[in-house]
């Protein structure tokens, strides 16, 4: 008899599950185009952060610009980036993230944001984990 009720309570709590993941919904998966510009070792590795955050997320697809501009549901994030310290330009940058919405062409894109911070080697993941932030928080209005 225990058994029985033990299965039951098991059932009864994925019966629970299954039905509050439909309400929830099902996520509006927003397309993100990433472009980087720049040949200093800080700034490529917070790209390639960026990228691989982007690619693990839910909420997120890496694409490339052309399928970006073919979505209503889709942002460009932008990474331009230079070294700042001649005696030593592996170590700190200067990096410009402007986010636009892309739209088809021959359409101007649409300006969202902009931002400058100077970022050492030893904040690479920070940094892209604050772009990704920043992505979501740019991005909520596409996502319902």
């Amino acid at each position: 008899m225990l058994r029985i009720q033990k299965a039951a309570l098991v059932l009864a709590v994925l019966a629970l599950f299954a039905s509050g993941t439909r309400a929830a919904g099902s996520i509006k998966v927003v397309k993100v185009a990433v472009s980087c510009s720049g040949d200093d070792a800080v700034g490529s590795r917070i790209c390639a952060s960026l990228r691989e955050k982007i690619r693990a997320s839910k909420g997120f697809k890496l694409v490339g610009e052309e399928e970006a501009r073919k979505s209503s549901r889709s942002f460009h994030v932008n990474l331009i980036s230079e070294f700042v310290d001649d005696e030593h330009p592996n170590y700190h940058s200067a990096i410009a993230v402007v986010f636009t919405m892309p739209k088809p062409e021959p359409q101007l894109d649409g300006f969202v944001t902009a931002w400058v911070v100077v970022v050492g080697d030893h904040k690479i993941d920070e940094e892209a984990a604050t772009i990704m932030a920043e992505l979501d928080n740019g991005t909520e209005s596409l996502q319902r």
